[in-house]
């Protein structure tokens, strides 16, 4: 990013802390041609200081349109930031929504599934169904062994546990085309 551009960027992000509803969006439209993923940080952060219903939703949308390369990653490291726990469901709902490939992340769905409340365990659901893979036998064996880690520490037959059992046999289903692929292989 050149400097006058990154320049730009820091008054673009201080125009959206203000919170004028005008000024954000079209805030928003700028941001969009010097996006970089290293900014989702401090874009989650002004999310969760967002009181206006218009502008969250902009933010939310901005992050479902995302298409730079290396998003994905820094935003999983920023979903799984505890500081942003209580946008979590959120910014989950952003990835289901995206058009970038998570299907490296299988596991760390799954995990925060287990770990989440019934509306991040719902769109962790969501973005498992829509993963496109190929997935890694590691991740699937990792992502079985949060999936028994629940079911060790779970007693309860709720809402949450009936979404718990479909993310099991989605994981199943996918360690069952990874072993036709494998045996496919040997021909």
């Amino acid at each position: 990013m050149s400097k006058n551009n990154g320049i730009k960027v820091k008054q673009l992000l201080e125009v959206m802390k203000s919170g004028n509803e005008i000024v954000f969006s079209k805030a928003i439209v700028e941001l969009n041609g010097l996006m970089k993923p290293e900014l989702l940080p401090e874009l989650v952060s002004i999310l969760q200081s967002i009181e206006s219903d218009k502008n969250r939703f902009e933010l939310l949308q901005f992050f479902n349109d995302l298409s730079a390369d290396g998003a994905q990653e820094i935003m999983m490291q920023t979903i799984l930031n505890p500081n942003f726990i209580d946008i979590r469901q959120e910014l989950l709902a952003s990835i289901w929504s995206s058009r970038i490939d998570y299907s490296n992340y299988l596991a760390e769905f799954v995990e925060i599934a287990s770990e989440g409340n019934y509306l991040e365990t719902l769109e962790c659901l969501t973005i498992i169904e829509n993963l496109d893979g190929p997935f890694d036998e590691a991740d699937i064996l990792e992502s079985q062994l949060h999936l028994k880690e629940y079911l060790e520490s779970s007693t309860k037959t709720d809402e949450k546990s009936i979404l718990m059992s479909e993310i099991a046999l989605l994981i199943k289903n996918m360690n069952e085309e990874l072993g036709e692929f494998d045996l496919e292989d040997m021909d």
